[in-house]
């Protein structure tokens, strides 16, 4: 074995083991819990996002910013909800719920 094959396999194992941690601790470089928690509500006749944010969240949080991470959360493109739809509620959105 040469000079030459020799550094290669050091540079080979140590993108292998880079590449291994990279996404074995993708929650930790990214922030995100791998599992998040939801609390799922029933949409009834006349709900809106902005009661529903407002009866499931802390009465101490920002309605405006709990119903965006909520369109967020369920790919909503608009705040427009109906009947019988679920809606999860990240749990870390509130934090506690009342």
């Amino acid at each position: 074995m040469n000079k030459k094959d020799i550094i290669k396999l050091t540079f080979g194992g140590i993108a292998f083991l880079l590449f291994i941690f990279a996404f074995t601790n993708n929650s930790i470089v990214s922030g995100k819990s791998s599992k998040e928690e939801y609390k799922v509500v029933i949409v009834e006749k006349g709900d809106t996002l902005w009661n529903i944010a407002e009866n499931n969240c802390k009465n101490n949080s920002d309605t405006r910013k709990n119903i965006y991470y909520i369109r967020k959360t369920n790919n909503l493109s608009s705040a427009n909800i109906r009947p019988g739809q679920e809606i999860k509620i990240p749990v870390k959105l509130c934090g506690s719920f009342k």
